[in-house]
């Protein structure tokens, strides 16, 4: 999500030097604007406004994915009931990275979850990196998008 956001918002400065506006700053997924500063533009700042946010709704008309079912419902409940500055987990999570190896997960717990009754959670606490680094290494052919992965140096570790 910080890498589309990031993204997206490199797309929006580039746009936005094309009108008499001034960035004030980003909000998590919020872009604020205004325009008129430093130097009055009379009542056009409305329209350099409004003239940018249709330039800009022109350049988020890319391809985006509407995903259903059973797996987006269970994300959106593992969001409702996570807890910040923790990276919430399923069961069935859990045993993906297992299999895929690497990954230091602690469990959670039981949580009721709406629509689904009591599920089991888990944190992910930590990463060997170098185990992710030889897994994308070797399936980098057979995944074309791994080509992309950043891999870094450092493990991560989360108390």
């Amino acid at each position: 999500m910080v890498q589309f956001l990031n993204d997206l918002y490199t797309v929006f400065d580039r746009i936005i030097d094309k009108f008499d506006v001034y960035k004030v700053e980003t909000i998590a997924d919020a872009y604020m604007v205004a325009s008129g500063i430093p130097t009055p533009n009379g009542n056009h700042h409305a329209g350099e406004i409004a003239s940018m946010g249709l330039a800009l709704l022109e350049a988020v008309e890319m391809p985006r994915y509407c995903l259903f079912g059973d797996t987006v419902n269970t994300a959106s409940r593992m969001e409702s009931n996570g807890i910040p500055l923790r990276i919430n987990c399923s069961e069935s999570t859990k045993v993906v990275l297992d299999t895929l190896g690497g990954y230091r997960i602690e469990e959670r717990g039981l949580v009721e979850m709406k629509g689904k009754g009591k599920q089991m959670t888990y944190f992910v606490r930590g990463e060997d990196v170098e185990m992710r680094r030889e897994r994308i290494l070797k399936e980098r052919v057979r995944f074309a998008s791994l080509k992309k992965a950043q891999i870094t140096e450092k493990t991560y570790e989360f108390v």
